[in-house]
């Protein structure tokens, strides 16, 4: 009788720890290391082979976890093996590794220990493991990986000159409360102090003088009433290393976004700009991260991947405020914040949406989230059937939702909710969430079941 095999497989920099499980949860032959190089990659291949062999195997499902690029290698190799072997490869989620060996009760943490972790978490959860594609998106997101650091160290080094600007060119401040425009990095190159702008004078070297943007000669004079005028060549080298470093950064980001934007589909790229609010940057991180839209199951799974969804805690009569999970990507969040105000000002379909929901009373920050949980949904749709932004699609789609959820309405949801009471107040429950569950039964009354429903259903309770 053929069986299956469950290799877990633990990377680290440089190794990986094996462990091989049979469907029994048993040890098939010894845990063994091996390293990140050719020759133990064809000891793999042959240890492959003679396990398969000698156990009759009929399919080897083996895993990895994500440990952000080491399992690469790895992984890689498996999948090509895929011809030769019966195998299937996966790249698992650490969270949830962890999570299964807590309900394990496993306590010890070791090399060994997290292999066989790992395919227990295989045999666990055999239904909801994904395996392994090989994605043309990986390398894309690798390089917006490389931008999101170079973002970081592009403010970092913002937040330092502002520091210096405080104490040496204090008059400077007020143009760049907000970000360092061009013209103001220009301007701190050739005067970045307030001695060197007090002694400034118009000449056709310093063009930047010519800038109507600013009074320069309003800013002069008020850089020559300072009482103290710091003569620092320390200070002055300072700001000015940190401009051209602010310079060179926004320079490689911006070549990095026209690279990325150039190699990335362009009729992809078309779709998600023709929705109000998303330009080209914008649009590079969504299909980056993105990628192939048919790796989601529908838009409500992309939008728990981005972290789009309410997270609800609730436990006994205890109840937490409902508020917006912090998982999934950063970087796209913020795009998509910043594509959603724009939408909210000058898209008539979605700025009605927000301006609907802040009339009801929701506020301006969580209808914000709502309109971006909306354009992911809609993107979703757009880049599944190759379609331009058009928002009457989704008005069909809501209209039939509405439709939909009116024919489902059932008479027999308001029935059993005076027997339903009565049980409320024979139950040994708290004070409070008696109050609770009465004043649900009652709204459920006088909407006819369109609100929240009691705990249980008409049908469930006895009949009088």
């Amino acid at each position: 009788m053929k069986t299956s095999l469950y290799l877990g497989i633990d990377v680290s920099k440089g190794y990986a720890d094996f462990c091989l499980l049979n469907a029994a949860r048993e040890v098939v032959g010894k845990p063994f290391q091996l390293f990140d190089i050719d020759e133990d990659y064809e000891r793999l291949e042959r240890y492959l082979g003679k396990v398969i062999k000698e156990n009759n195997t009929m399919q080897i499902y083996a895993a990895v976890e994500s440990t952000g690029s080491y399992e690469n290698h790895w992984l890689d190799f498996l999948y090509s093996l895929r011809e030769k072997y019966p195998i299937k490869v996966a790249r698992l989620n650490p969270l949830g590794v962890s999570k299964s060996r807590q309900a394990d009760m496993k306590v010890q943490v070791t090399d060994r220990t997290s292999s066989e972790a790992i395919a227990r978490y295989l045999i666990n959860h055999a239904d909801s493991v994904k395996y392994y594609e090989p994605d043309s998106y990986a390398r894309y997101r690798a390089v917006l990986s490389h931008i999101m650091l170079l973002t970081k160290q592009r403010v970092q080094l913002m937040n330092k000159l502002r520091q210096h600007l405080y104490l040496y060119f204090p008059e400077i401040l007020p143009y760049c409360r907000n970000s360092f425009s061009e013209y103001v990095l220009k301007l701190l190159e050739l005067y970045p102090t307030s001695e060197a702008m007090a002694k400034f004078r118009r000449s056709k070297k310093n063009a930047i003088a010519y800038s109507t943007r600013i009074d320069w000669e309003a800013l002069r004079e008020r850089c020559k009433l300072r009482e103290s005028l710091d003569t620092d060549e320390l200070a002055e080298m300072m700001i000015r290393d940190s401009v051209r470093q602010i310079q060179d950064y926004s320079l490689k980001i911006d070549k990095m976004y026209d690279l990325l934007y150039d190699r990335l589909p362009q009729d992809k790229l078309k779709i998600l700009m023709s929705m109000p609010g998303i330009a080209k940057k914008t649009a590079v991180v969504l299909l980056c991260v993105i990628g192939d839209v048919s790796r989601f199951e529908g838009p409500h799974q992309i939008v728990g991947y981005f972290g789009l969804y309410p997270v609800i805690k609730e436990s006994g009569d205890g109840k937490k405020k409902p508020h917006m999970s912090r998982k999934g990507n950063v970087l796209l969040r913020k795009s998509l914040y910043m594509s959603a105000m724009v939408a909210c000002t000058h898209d008539p379909y979605l700025r009605s949406i927000y301006l609907r929901s802040v009339e009801k009373g929701m506020p301006k920050i969580s209808a914000i989230c709502k309109i971006m949980k909306k354009m992911l949904r809609m993107l979703y749709g757009m880049l599944s059937n190759n379609q331009h932004y058009n928002p009457q699609i989704d008005v069909m789609y809501r209209e039939r939702y509405e439709q939909r959820k009116a024919s489902i309405i059932d008479e027999r949801q308001v029935e059993g909710n005076e027997e339903f009471e009565r049980c409320i107040d024979l139950a040994p429950i708290s004070k409070k969430n008696a109050y609770i569950r009465k004043e649900q039964t009652s709204a459920a009354i006088q909407t006819r079941g369109l609100c929240r429903q009691p705990a249980a259903p008409s049908d469930f309770l006895p009949k009088p």
